[in-house]
């Protein structure tokens, strides 16, 4: 103010600006890309934030499932799906398994049924395979190809064998190669010899030769089936 002169020393700091990187996982390629924003921070600097979304291939997910089996009715089969990373498991339909969350599940279908695995990761992306198990009725019940009734304690009868409390015969009829009917039971508990046919047609012993048979059985899930065949009496 007297003509002195005055010195104003201003001192600059000059803050560095912030740079955030993030990552991000999306279910659809449409999604995928960077995105760039730039936001003040508290110095009032510019502060950039970049966004990268990754789209995340669904195909990868579910690396292995079981694949389609053959089984007997009530025959446990143990399913199991391999994934690529972590993520949620669900069977479906959930009838027969011990735990339709878990990688590896045990199942005892009681009839021909298909599954779908569904697998959900942290994106919320789904993967789903299927694996089918096919039951084979055929094999659990038979009937001897050959019998010889001559009482030696030994295949003196005809009847078919399986399973009791998976199969119920109905009725077994056998005939002649002329079509005539020889044999007939019902209500026949599988390998139930002492009700089987002993070879002899009204009280006569039957020839040597091949003979029908044809018999309807009822699985444990209810389903009624006719089963078709031969064999040969051998004396």
């Amino acid at each position: 103010a007297q003509g002195c002169d005055s010195i104003v020393i201003t001192t600059t700091t000059l803050l560095p600006s912030d740079s955030t990187m993030l990552e991000e996982l999306v279910c659809h390629p449409n999604q995928a890309g960077v995105q760039t924003l730039v936001l003040s921070n508290q110095f009032g600097c510019d502060s950039t934030v970049i966004l990268s979304r990754i789209f995340d291939s669904d195909q990868g997910l579910i690396q292995f499932v079981s694949a389609d089996t053959l089984v007997l009715s009530g025959q446990p089969v143990t399913l199991s799906v391999v994934l690529s990373r972590d993520a949620q498991v669900r069977w479906s339909p959930d009838t027969f398994l011990d735990c339709p969350s878990c990688l590896s599940v045990l199942a005892h279908p009681e009839y021909t049924i298909l599954y779908t695995v569904t697998a959900t990761d942290s994106a919320g992306c789904l993967a789903t395979a299927y694996t089918q198990i096919q039951i084979d009725r055929r094999r659990a019940i038979f009937a001897p190809n050959a019998f010889s009734p001559n009482a030696d304690g030994h295949n003196d009868t005809f009847t078919l064998y399986g399973l009791p409390d998976r199969v119920e015969i109905l009725l077994l009829q056998v005939f002649d190669r002329w079509g005539g009917m020889v044999y007939e039971v019902r209500s026949l508990t599988p390998g139930d010899e002492l009700r089987g046919w002993d070879g002899r047609i009204k009280g006569q012993l039957a020839q040597p030769a091949v003979y029908l048979y044809q018999a309807e059985v009822e699985w444990s899930d209810g389903r009624r089936e006719w089963i078709i065949g031969e064999f040969v009496l051998m004396r």
